[in-house]
């Protein structure tokens, strides 16, 4: 049976996203250790490098697998029952993944010691505002304010990895039924990434050339920007491109978002 520990801390919890280089960054304490590390809604799993592994008192052992979004296999050592802290948030995740991240990292960047992912908060509500800079997490959407006069929407959570990896999709509008976009902070290209299957529904050339792309969620909520048309295992990804003109907010439990646009 999988086991996930429900974080103790009962409130919001504000943590604050540092930019860097390399993405967005949080604090986090994990068996005792401080450590730098990205938050990507995209994660899936969260994972860390195998000298902070190493630095915590782990021996990595047994395999976790997923694949990216063009259907590349990555396979990864793991570390089970890890204490990780988050401001005032305690949480034990089943495992988290040993991975050479600086290896996907140009020269030069800062220190990272991994990245953290939306598996820590299965059973809670989080808001990802870039313009506040800060990631929100609470035990209910009614803790987050104003949020009761905006309609929600549902979304997919989506449990790859053998069920270890969380990531959530949003529901766009398409002439044939409703496509879903992963939510991606860890996509900081600028460009909406879609599908070439659903090149047509949005009237874009499967050729690499420069496109827009406009589109809206099932709440209404519009968006518009550059887009990378690519062989997709998934409908497309919204990143930092979206997230810069809109707050999120997302209860995992319940399944269902509301997209809050902040102004250009």
């Amino acid at each position: 049976m999988m086991f996930l520990a429900v974080p103790i801390s009962a409130g919001a919890e504000d943590i604050r996203l540092t930019p860097t280089s390399v993405g967005w960054t949080i604090q986090a304490v994990v068996n005792g250790k401080p450590g730098t590390f990205l938050f990507d809604t995209g994660g899936g799993n969260s994972i860390m490098n195998p000298q902070f592994a190493a630095n915590i008192g782990c021996k990595p052992w047994g395999q976790m697998s997923g694949f990216t979004m063009q259907s590349k296999r990555i396979d990864m050592l793991r570390c089970d029952g890890v204490a990780v802290k988050i401001g005032k948030i305690d949480v034990t995740p089943e495992t988290m993944g040993v991975f050479d991240f600086t290896r996907l990292l140009p020269p030069g960047s800062p220190h990272i010691d991994g990245s953290l992912a939306l598996d820590l908060f299965p059973n809670k509500t989080f808001r990802y505002s870039l313009t506040d800079r800060v990631l929100e997490v609470v035990d209910s959407p009614s803790e987050i304010k104003g949020l009761d006069k905006k309609s929600s929407m549902p979304v997919h959570v989506v449990r790859d990895a053998q069920g270890l990896a969380l990531e959530i999709n949003l529901p766009v509008k398409t002439p044939e039924g409703t496509a879903w976009f992963e939510l991606d902070s860890g996509n900081d290209s600028g460009d909406i990434l879609v599908g070439k299957h659903l090149a047509g529904l949005f009237h874009l050339s499967t050729e690499h050339k420069k496109q827009k792309v406009s589109g809206s969620l099932l709440n209404g909520a519009a968006f518009t920007g550059s887009v990378e048309v690519l062989d997709l295992a998934l409908d497309g990804n919204l990143g930092l491109s979206f997230l810069k003109d809109n707050d999120v907010v997302v209860d995992i439990p319940e399944h269902r978002a509301w997209v809050i646009p902040r102004g250009k």
